[in-house]
């Protein structure tokens, strides 16, 4: 698929600073739904700016996912509620849905959804070097087992 395809021509929620990465598999010929996994960190915006664009020039519809552990409370839990719609109240004209998950393994989580969906966007995790040398990203981890190809924005 070319830049055009996906929607990236004009990307208002991307600046110079932004790369687009690809990982997993080959991209479907239509693009009905896309998996949005945010968790507030620093790409949110050029992720969730990146998703409009494609989901606009496809159609397609926008699921707004984050996983919390599965010990988390109550407030824990409103308040990743309350970050999803916040998020979901950002897009015009696009059909979004929001969903939160309680799991300890996210990657697992994510990875289980990605056959309902035709694109994966997410942003690159924030790791210092010392975690980069001993653990994988989240976006690297999702490559290994995801059955929809995943663009993953970093700055």
């Amino acid at each position: 698929m070319t830049r055009h395809e996906l929607g990236l021509d004009d990307l208002d929620g991307l600046d110079s600073g932004v790369t687009v990465d690809r990982y997993g598999p080959a991209t479907h010929q239509s693009i009905d739904e896309i998996l949005v996994p945010v968790a507030g960190g620093p790409n949110t915006d050029a992720v969730l700016g990146l998703a409009g664009n494609i989901a606009s020039s496809w159609d397609a519809s926008i699921t707004l996912l984050t996983v919390v552990p599965e010990n988390a409370d109550t407030d824990h839990k409103r308040t990743a509620e309350n970050r999803l719609e916040d998020y979901a109240s950002t897009f015009d004209g696009v059909r979004v849905e929001t969903r939160l998950e309680t799991a300890d393994d996210v990657v697992a989580s994510i990875t289980a959804l990605t056959e309902r969906f035709e694109l994966v966007v997410i942003g690159d995790s924030e790791q210092s070097l010392f975690g980069q040398f001993f653990h994988s990203s989240i976006p690297d981890r999702l490559d290994r087992n995801a059955q929809a190809p995943i663009l993953v924005v970093s700055r």
